[in-house]
């Protein structure tokens, strides 16, 4: 294990993202440390770069929406091993003493941890984080998928599940963003008749593709008049921070109807005290979602398929993600893939299968970046060699069998062992900094070979 990492790095508000080399971090008592397989890029993570929180963070590390393998453990930690997959979001700890932990609600603790500013964050290759921020990921969701659950994901689904919404009522997702194309995905999958309200035509598409049964597009269309037309919504999720949207859709609201604003902005919703107690309606903002919460919210996407659409881009790539989040170019949301510590074990195994239960898995490896500054890279999409190998036999792995050879019998179909030559040949250490292993985004853990292009 090398003794730095890259990280990203923000030195002062609103001052431009570095990808630098820092020291690796060690876990402390009740602390593990991850090895970063993805991190989900968060409007908030903006927030916190202009300095919204505050300039003590600074020189500050974002990211809350975490998903990798622990690495290593600190002392007096029970319950968790190396190896296992979790995912940290907004909730990266508490303190379990201040009354709010007492009285169960440690989302609200009065010294909530949240990774970029308790400690840095996921821009990273390796965060350490104590164990009460820990949620299992499980084997049906890839890194990719399960990162953003830990904020987006968590916060639209506690959101929708703790209003008074039954099975069959309407609920209105304000927004098809990286939060709203997850509410409307957990809308649908939880029985409610789900409209979606976004500007312009152009995403009723996508929209109705993600389950939504009505699409309002607020550009030409009087949001709470189409809302009534269709019965009055229970339940309006505002996920975008634009409050003259959710006061126009006020009105649009059934008798004790609520409308839930997940989305932030500093700016003010316009609502008279009249359109509230006309038909009782509730006004009221939602937060995230404690460490257990985000593990239930993978569970249910991972048994029900609700899934996050992503644009997934190297740690390097970094600051060019967080400028599309900003400007609202990404698609849905923006994933970084930093490779670290366990893109450096897989290079070590490079052209080797490796055994895990009885079975060999193939990995696909994509590289991306300059292997050094000065010397040009090539990208493009992942290769898998399909090379026909008919003659070695299929079976389980025998005890003894030695990797890439009898073992290859488990391998898929058409893919072919690695030649002795290959085993031998190792890519390059500058290479090796680059490599994102995507069968870990697709959920799994072990590797047969390794492909560099």
């Amino acid at each position: 294990m090398t003794s730095t990492m890259r990280a990203v790095q923000v030195s002062e508000i609103n001052a431009p993202l570095r990808v630098v080399d820092l020291p690796q971090p060690s876990p402390g008592p009740g602390q593990v440390r991850i090895a970063v397989e993805a991190c989900g890029v968060c409007r908030t993570d903006a927030d916190m770069v202009q300095g919204l929180f505050g300039d003590e963070p600074f020189p500050l590390t974002p990211g809350h929406e975490i998903a990798g393998r622990i690495d290593m453990v600190g002392e007096d930690v029970e319950g968790w091993e190396i190896g296992e997959r979790v995912a940290v979001g907004w909730f990266g700890g508490n303190d379990g003493r201040c009354e709010a932990c007492r009285e169960g609600d440690a989302i609200n603790c009065e010294h909530l941890q949240v990774p970029g500013l308790a400690y840095p964050g996921g821009y990273a290759e390796s965060v350490v984080v104590p164990t009460s921020a820990l949620a299992r990921i499980p084997g049906e969701l890839s890194f990719v998928e399960a990162a953003p659950m830990g904020c987006a994901g968590v916060t639209v689904f506690n959101g929708l599940r703790r209003t008074s919404a039954q099975p069959g009522d309407l609920v209105a997702v304000l927004g098809v963003g990286g939060l709203g194309h997850l509410a409307v995905q957990f809308a649908d999958k939880m029985g409610f008749d789900t409209a979606a309200i976004a500007r312009g035509s152009d995403k009723e598409e996508s929209a109705r593709q993600l389950g939504a049964r009505h699409y309002i597009d607020n550009a030409g269309q009087d949001v709470a008049q189409a809302l009534q037309a269709l019965g009055g919504a229970k339940v309006v999720m505002a996920t975008v921070g634009a409050p003259a949207a959710m006061s126009a859709a006020i009105d649009g609201l059934r008798a004790r109807g609520e409308l839930v604003a997940i989305g932030v902005s500093p700016k003010k919703i316009e609502v008279s005290p009249m359109q509230l107690i006309s038909g009782e309606k509730t006004l009221r903002g939602h937060a995230s979602g404690t460490s257990q919460e985000v593990e239930e919210t993978l569970r249910f996407a991972a048994q029900s398929g609700v899934r996050c659409i992503s644009e997934v881009a190297p740690l390097q790539d970094a600051p060019q993600a967080f400028d599309n989040m900003v400007t609202g170019t990404v698609r849905f949301r923006g994933v970084l893939t930093p490779t670290g510590a366990t893109a450096l074990l897989r290079a070590r195994r490079f052209g080797w299968a490796v055994r895990q239960r009885g079975h060999v898995q193939p990995v696909l490896v994509l590289v991306r970046g300059r292997a050094d500054p000065g010397r040009p890279h090539r990208s493009g999409p992942v290769r898998l060699r399909k090379d026909a190998h008919p003659r070695q036999p299929r079976g389980p792995v025998r005890r003894g069998d030695r990797p890439g050879r009898r073992c290859a019998g488990q391998l898929p179909a058409g893919i072919r062992p690695p030649r002795p030559d290959q085993r031998r040949r190792q890519p390059r250490p500058g290479a090796v900094a680059r490599v994102a292993a995507t069968m870990s985004e697709t959920g799994h853990a072990a590797v047969s070979r390794a492909i560099v292009i």
